[in-house]
């Protein structure tokens, strides 16, 4: 897929926001804004964030906000962020790259937000994330850089680094009682090479969660609209694509510097892969 200037950006964002804007119309959601849950959807960068959007985004009860997504970034302060996190409507959730500290967590609970973390397999993040800095977003600020590698190696070896430090500054959400993790592999189905009953129990237990009740029938309409292609960060969206990119030195080096993170995140069993 070629790059996206600012151009082509502002167009795909644009068409998104207007279509976040009319299902928040639908009377379900609609509904939503007297006795719906307030969600916190937070995501690990290049996990599947839009998956997991086009799945609440089709819930009953819920509507999506219009801001930009919220992320841990240097100059957006503690209070910025806790703001943002007051300011969830009834039947609204926002889009959230958030790392976890015990402050935030604290906020989320007192607040009585529904917290959901979209998680995959890192080995898979480090490869969707060189890929789109180097071809896809001309617009982000490390482009430049990654474009400026020698090679496609040099470039995997770069994200490798960069999504380890992310996946510890992330890890603290797995052990919170009051948060979901949802797995792309889960969530995925067909479409992208994964199960279909997985992604018809993920569905499900997403909705649980946020105290949304649906039917079976609802459950698989839903799952029908969750892939989609018409989004400013698509790439591929398939399982496993870090195996035909890594090589052994890609191997050895995440071995080294997350074999403990694969583990923790639950994709694999011991270092021996």
């Amino acid at each position: 897929m070629k790059g996206r200037d600012w151009v082509k950006r502002v167009y795909i964002l644009g068409g998104k926001k207007m279509r976040i804007g009319l299902l928040g119309l639908r009377p379900g959601a609609l509904k939503g804004r007297c006795c719906g849950p307030r969600v916190l959807m937070n995501s690990i960068p290049k996990s599947g964030t839009n998956l997991l959007e086009n799945a609440l985004l089709n819930l009953p009860s819920l509507r999506g906000g219009l801001l930009r997504t919220l992320m841990t970034l240097p100059g957006i302060s503690d209070e910025v962020i806790a703001a943002r996190i007051r300011g969830i409507k009834k039947g609204q959730f926002i889009v959230a790259h958030l790392t976890a500290n015990p402050g935030l967590l604290s906020l989320v609970h007192d607040e009585g937000i529904r917290s959901l973390l979209m998680v995959r397999d890192p080995r898979d993040i480090a490869v969707s994330h060189f890929k789109y800095l180097t071809g896809m977003d001309l617009t982000h600020r490390f482009h430049g850089y990654f474009a400026s590698l020698p090679n496609d190696d040099a470039r995997l070896m770069a994200s490798i680094d960069g999504v380890v430090g992310a996946l510890r500054d992330y890890a603290d959400w797995l052990d919170d009682p009051g948060t979901l993790v949802v797995r792309f592999e889960d969530l995925i189905g067909p479409a992208g090479g994964g199960s279909q009953d997985r992604q018809l129990k993920a569905v499900g237990d997403i909705a649980s969660h946020l105290g949304i009740v649906i039917s079976e029938k609802e459950i698989q309409e839903i799952s029908l609209r969750i892939f989609s292609t018409k989004t400013p960060t698509f790439r591929s969206g398939r399982i496993g694509g870090w195996k035909k990119t890594f090589k052994p030195e890609h191997v050895k080096a995440f071995k080294d510097i997350a074999g403990d993170l694969i583990l923790r995140y639950g994709y694999e069993n011991d270092v021996n892969w």
